[in-house]
């Protein structure tokens, strides 16, 4: 039984080493920077080398001339990909409500390769676009299996390990009941 458990246990280990890093409040940690005339514009991604199917965009856009990163600008999002995939439209992204120097939003890519995401900085009725290159990963299937394998065989050893200690518990109040 010891060996059992020391081998999931270190099966998980080895497991949640090669996920990708999760940061507890969801930020992103890479991000690429592209200048434009007034704006250093820097964009990244959840998760950080995108997958197909919905990819979280985080954005920030700082002005050149002040060096302060700004607030309230009207940010917008199109994004076009390889041969054969479809077009994002336009998707205008939401001020974070915990920090509102970071715009959010979701777009779905439904194909691996290089995506091409213009954005667009609306600001006092003056307007600026860069374009950021994104690789989108085509995602292994055996990964979402292994991911559910792993934590049912955590949850069966949780139970066991539950399990055992209730019957002890039960053992240890029949011994002092008959004494």
């Amino acid at each position: 039984m010891l060996l059992t458990l020391i081998t999931i246990v270190i099966f998980l280990l080895f497991l949640i080493s090669s996920l990708d890093g999760v940061y507890a409040n969801g930020r992103v940690t890479d991000w690429k920077n592209v200048e434009s005339d007034s704006f250093q514009v820097s964009l990244g991604t959840i998760p950080s080398d995108p997958r197909i199917g919905v990819v979280h965009i985080s954005i920030r856009v700082k002005e050149l001339t002040s060096g302060e990163f700004i607030d309230n600008a009207e940010i917008s999002v199109v994004a076009t990909g390889p041969s054969g995939s479809s077009f994002v439209e336009e998707t205008f992204f939401e001020n974070d409500p915990i920090d509102s120097t970071y715009f959010d939003g979701l777009i779905n890519v439904d194909k691996e390769g290089p995506w091409d995401i213009l954005v667009t900085i609306t600001m006092n009725q003056y307007s600026e676009a860069v374009v950021f290159r994104l690789n989108v990963v085509k995602t292994h299937p055996l990964t979402g299996a292994i991911t559910l394998v792993a934590v049912i065989g955590f949850l069966i050893v949780l139970g066991f390990s539950a399990r055992r200690i209730f019957v002890e518990q039960k053992r240890s109040r029949r011994v002092k009941d008959s004494i």
